[in-house]
């Protein structure tokens, strides 16, 4: 195994790992117990358009990896306080003397010299990321910036998943939670249900919906102040920029309009969903080219964060995308970072096949641990990268705080998207739970809200 501390050396075939077994060490050192099975890109179907020519390799930039705290963007929506201490040169110094790294893949060495130098990786070195061989020793990498941003912290959240409707205008071909009006299974919530549905103890409230042909955006307005009048201890994180995009499309109301209306209500973040995948041919293939494209929704985030607006970035993985297109899409995430800097955390989301069955089966775990893993790498100017344990599975999640991720999104009672796509995680989860697959991790629990500020310390 790698050792803990960045080094240079030589390839060892002691360190290949294509696939996590029973008896096969995690990068900490411990044993997964979870029978993963090796990690593959599937092929697309014949009815999905080819993927679009990849631009010419181009040579990589040298860049010097800019803290989330130089991001220019108010640091206390990013770190979360003083917690997040890790990132200092000190610790990182200690980090790089002594002691050999050996890959099994020469590749992961010259990548692991610009880790340790704090260097930007380029395209080409993502796509290295995602075909490597020595899955084991991406692990370390990445669990390396994480420690080195977090040390061995890993947060969770108390909150509330609220779906007001599915009733949707959409017919995503990925989507089982969406439902055309009056149709069976379809759903609305008036504002006094919603307001029913939180309870004591809650930090934040996730709220998602389909796009309704026919509620006015004066709802969605009244909705978040009636929960931030009824309960202002609650953070409220709601609507995708799908959603803000939306509430153009019917109601021509313009983003930083919405925002600020909703701001002023009372929102305190947006989520990061309706992102799916950044590429033309997916949306095409898949129907959802009637929401906002990667600019528009790249556009809407920069313009929640010009406003004070934290948000969250997703991607949909494991259905007919390209490894070339996962990492464009991270890349494209990384230049909002860039320009506005108000991402909070990343999410990879795995696709649940549903009744929607684009693919045979569910992508295999190995390939959820290595899009984790490359993610903390690619994305060096996000301060959180998450195992959401709902489309992951409780195991899966807790390997992946090996992995480079150091967040599990939280208790998420009544969790409907992924569920309705038939996941076969809980539908929820007590803090207990969540603090039993931290520790198991062997890593410290630190609960939070929705910005990342601590709540409680739980050792």
């Amino acid at each position: 195994m790698p050792s803990r501390r960045c080094g240079s050396g030589r390839a060892s075939p002691s360190s290949a790992a294509s696939s996590t077994s029973p008896s096969t060490p995690s990068p900490s050192g411990r044993r997964s117990g979870s029978g993963l099975s090796s990690s593959r890109t599937r092929p697309a179907s014949r009815s999905v358009p080819p993927p679009e020519r990849a631009s010419p390799r181009r040579a990589p930039r040298r860049h010097r990896v800019v803290g989330a705290h130089q991001s220019g963007f108010p640091t206390r929506f990013l770190t979360g306080g003083a917690a997040d201490t890790y990132h200092s040169e000190s610790s990182a110094a200690a980090l790089r003397q002594g002691g050999a790294v050996r890959f099994a893949d020469p590749r992961l060495d010259r990548i692991r010299a610009k880790v340790c130098a704090r260097e930007r990786l380029s395209r080409d070195e993502g796509l290295t990321l995602f075909e490597t061989g020595d899955l084991l020793g991406l692990g370390w990498l990445a669990d390396h910036v994480k420690t080195r941003l977090h040390g061995d912290r890993v947060h969770f959240v108390i909150n509330r998943y609220i779906n007001p409707t599915n009733v949707c205008v959409l017919s995503c071909r990925f989507c089982d939670f969406a439902r055309k009006p009056g149709r069976p299974g379809a759903f609305e919530h008036s504002i006094e249900d919603v307001l029913g549905m939180i309870k004591d103890g809650v930090h934040e409230v996730h709220i998602v919906g389909g796009h309704h042909p026919e509620w006015p955006f004066e709802y969605y307005e009244r909705l978040i102040g009636a929960i931030h009048t009824a309960r202002p201890e609650v953070q409220i994180k709601a609507f995708t920029a799908a959603e803000i995009d939306y509430f153009w499309r019917r109601w021509k109301i313009e983003p930083k309009e919405t925002l600020q209306r909703l701001k002023a209500a009372g929102l305190h973040a947006l989520p990061g969903g309706g992102a799916e995948i950044f590429s033309r041919r997916v949306a095409k293939a898949l129907a959802y080219t009637g929401k906002a494209d990667p600019d528009r929704w790249c556009e809407i985030h920069g313009v929640a964060h010009s406003l004070g607006i934290p948000t969250n970035a997703t991607m949909l993985f494991g259905h007919i995308e390209t490894l070339a297109e996962r990492v464009d899409h991270l890349l494209r995430l990384r230049t909002q970072q860039d320009a506005s800097g108000g991402f909070l955390t990343f999410i990879p989301l795995v696709y649940q096949v549903g009744d929607t069955k684009l693919v045979p089966r569910q992508t295999p775990p190995t390939d959820a641990l290595r899009t984790i893993a490359a993610a903390r790498l690619l994305l060096d100017n996000f301060p959180h990268v998450e195992a959401y344990w709902v489309m992951l599975g409780e195991q899966t999640a807790s390997i992946a705080l090996h992995f480079g991720a150091d967040d599990v999104n939280g208790t998420l009672e009544d969790e409907r998207i992924a569920h309705m796509a038939k996941a076969e995680s809980p539908v929820g989860l007590a803090r207990e739970q969540l603090l039993r697959m931290i520790h198991d991790a062997g890593k410290t629990a630190v609960e939070r809200d929705a910005l990342y500020n601590v709540v409680r310390v739980w050792n």
